[in-house]
């Protein structure tokens, strides 16, 4: 009797189809969560790919003093002003990631004649918030962008 008891207990399978389905389940949501996790770090690289293209463009545009002579960026009353537009470009798009702007480079940012190229650059460090929290070593992603546009 003991042995037919033991026998229909290895048989039964009432709850197969829960653990089955927690088992699916687990990496189902793995699945969707990279899906959104890499949609939001496109979206970063995005709006970081803009913000040096606003800022170079910002920088290429020649300014003129009262006497018509050509000022270049590095010479301006706010030398760090292509800075000051990738940040505010920045700012309202990327929430929860950090950024750095470096100085921009080339000649088109320290004598300004026509040709000449400006580069503008930003890395980025933005956190992984969805799969960060189960993969302990996603917990944040850099990367960068740069613009080099040539001066008009």
């Amino acid at each position: 009797m003991a042995r037919r008891s033991c026998c229909r207990f290895l048989k039964r399978s009432e709850g197969v189809a829960m653990v089955e389905f927690a088992i699916l389940l687990t990496v189902l949501m793995l699945i969707i969560l990279g899906i959104l996790q890499f949609g939001l770090a496109w979206y970063a690289k995005y709006v970081i790919t803009n913000a040096t293209r606003e800022g170079a463009r910002y920088g290429v545009i020649y300014r003129y003093d009262t006497s018509g002579n050509r000022i270049p960026p590095s010479n301006l009353t706010a030398p760090n002003r292509i800075q000051d537009v990738v940040n505010n470009y920045i700012t309202g798009l990327l929430p929860g990631g950090s950024w750095t702007v470096p100085t921009p480079s080339g000649l088109g940012y320290t004598r300004a004649n026509p040709g000449d190229d400006l580069t503008v650059k930003v890395d980025c460090t933005n956190p992984w918030d969805l799969l960060g929290n189960f993969i302990p070593t996603l917990k944040n992603m850099t990367f960068s962008s740069s613009t080099t546009m040539k001066s008009e």
